[in-house]
């Protein structure tokens, strides 16, 4: 068990909250406040609870990929300007970006930031192999009725780059599952990022934020690609740190 399955039983309410404090000794006021905010939630109190439902709890670690540290990358370069009720947390991030790098140098800082917020490690992320051009993708984004934005190897492309056939295209979705479906029989799902030719990641406002339309199809910042390329790795990031030291 997991510490979100913890969450959810107290969300289900399979025990009452007279019954979870007795047995597990956390009172209902912070049963109340967790569900709440989980993020206040001291690994000791989540582990009484699980066993108070007979479980217990396992830590396991995953690839990090939060939007919030890419976001806090374009706010220290100046690509993100209104950061909105994410304002604090932003600034946590911003704080551990600028203990990791040292300085505000912009390949060093988008570079730290490429390592906890790689797209493909975003959960809920496709992996797929078939078209990635991007009137293929667009096709697929403006049929899905949802907010989307090409990164990749398209947002290179925009910038006059010439991306060798080898370099994914990265296109952020709200619903990446509705966009699967729209692609169908022409894309087939694979697991091995290097042989992934389209990844499609849950998208947030602040991953397309500042995002501009290119003969019709959206696009994310600069920054953003230049983050999304040097986390993907291989030929984007490549590509990606070559315009990058021309900035």
């Amino acid at each position: 068990m997991n510490v979100d399955d913890v969450m959810t039983m107290l969300e289900t309410g399979r025990v009452s909250t007279v019954q979870l404090a007795r047995r597990s000794g956390v009172s209902r006021n912070t049963q109340w406040l967790l569900r709440q905010d989980p993020t206040r939630a001291k690994l000791s109190t989540l582990r009484e609870l699980a066993l108070a439902y007979g479980l217990d709890l396992v830590i396991q670690t995953q690839p990090a990929s939060d939007a919030l540290a890419s976001a806090a990358a374009r706010w220290i370069l100046g690509d993100f300007t209104d950061p909105g009720a994410s304002a604090t947390a932003i600034q946590d991030w911003v704080v551990r970006l600028q203990r990791w790098t040292g300085d505000t140098e912009p390949l060093k800082v988008a570079a730290a930031a490429a390592t906890v917020a790689a797209p493909q490690n975003r959960t809920g992320s496709v992996l797929l192999r078939g078209r990635k051009d991007a009137t293929r993708m667009a096709s697929a984004g403006s049929a899905s009725g949802q907010p989307w934005a090409l990164s990749g190897g398209p947002a290179l492309t925009a910038l006059g780059i010439e991306v060798p056939s080898d370099a994914p295209t990265v296109m952020w979705a709200a619903e990446p599952s509705r966009i699967r479906e729209l692609l169908g029989p022409t894309h087939e799902p694979t697991r091995v990022l290097g042989a992934a030719s389209v990844i499609i990641s849950p998208s947030s406002d602040l991953v397309v934020a500042g995002a501009t339309e290119v003969d019709g199809i959206p696009l994310v910042t600069p920054v953003q690609m230049l983050i999304d390329c040097l986390g993907v790795g291989g030929p984007l990031a490549e590509l990606a740190e070559t315009v990058a030291k021309e900035w």
